[in-house]
């Protein structure tokens, strides 16, 4: 299996094990919403969006939201990919 491909199964793995209540704030994230929408969406605290974030952004290393666009656009496509 292609390093790349293999790469992003491990994180597609790691994002349906260890990320699903995260999820929702991520794609909340990614499609544009600030912290307060996303809060009102999910019915949290803007605290939680911020600390869910936190978490996402440390554990991908990457430190923005564009980066987050990014890093999920391309473990789509690697994904479909590998299908």
């Amino acid at each position: 299996m292609h390093p790349r491909i293999e790469t992003a199964e491990r994180v597609l793995q790691w994002l349906r094990a260890v990320f699903p209540e995260r999820r929702p704030v991520a794609t909340l994230a990614a499609a544009g919403l600030l912290n307060k929408g996303i809060a009102l969406k999910l019915g949290i605290t803007q605290h939680t969006v911020s600390n869910n974030l936190f978490r996402i952004y440390n554990k991908l290393c990457i430190s923005s939201r564009v980066e987050l666009v990014l890093f999920l656009t391309k473990q789509e496509e690697l994904h479909h990919t590998a299908s």
